[in-house]
């Protein structure tokens, strides 16, 4: 978990099914608060984690940060977790 709030967002490799990964990121309200998520999975050589889970990770970021901001918020989504 410290890697976790650390980088702003989770990962998972094969946990709920065999072949999958996926990463997930906070949605904040105006508080800073988390009240959601975003996340992306698919197939293990799809999203291919070990080599550019920056590339997808940028993205789901960048679309949890959209959402937020119209929550509210003022802080990157992909800021370190509280």
């Amino acid at each position: 978990m410290d890697e976790v709030r650390t980088r702003g967002y989770a990962t998972e490799v094969e946990e709920p099914a065999f072949g999958r990964a996926g990463l997930a990121v906070p949605v904040r309200d105006r508080s800073g608060r988390t009240v959601a998520s975003i996340s992306v999975s698919g197939s293990l050589s799809a999203m291919d984690l070990g080599t550019r889970q920056e590339t997808p990770a940028g993205k789901v970021i960048e679309y949890a940060d959209q959402v937020s901001t119209g929550l509210g918020c003022l802080a990157h989504a992909g800021a370190p977790l509280h």
